[in-house]
């Protein structure tokens, strides 16, 4: 199931520029890291509309057992909507971390001095937070 290209003979490129605007409209990705999830996100459920293709093939295909390949194509979907999940996780994680701690997506790190007591000097020293 699993393909080096999203598109593969007998699929349009059409179809998946039809889906990647459907998914940018509903999820407005704002900036590389949100398109970056977002598209995961996009290629992800159009494996699993292929996986569910290539399902309704095994299934009317009544000359050969498939349940060894069936089983495959669940568990091929399943993770791929794990995955998918992760990352609609990751995305609204991100979000609140932007309007909540704008400077940690910045790069900015939030910085603290700390005195510590030597016996024979006193020394400062900037810790991460």
């Amino acid at each position: 199931m699993p393909s080096e290209h999203l598109v593969i003979p007998g699929e349009d490129l059409a179809d998946v520029d039809k889906l990647t605007a459907k998914f940018d409209k509903r999820l407005r990705p704002t900036d590389v890291f949100e398109d970056s999830l977002v598209q995961h996100m996009m290629r992800n459920e159009w494996r699993c509309r292929r996986a569910n293709r290539v399902e309704a093939y095994l299934l009317y295909d009544r000359t050969q057992d498939h349940s060894a390949k069936l089983a495959d194509l669940t568990r091929y979907r399943t993770r791929l909507r794990r995955i998918s999940r992760q990352c609609l996780k990751m995305l609204s994680d991100f979000r609140v971390t932007q309007v909540r701690a704008p400077h940690l997506i910045d790069g900015g790190m939030p910085t603290a001095t700390i005195t510590t007591q030597r016996p024979s000097t006193m020394r400062s020293r900037t810790l991460l937070i």
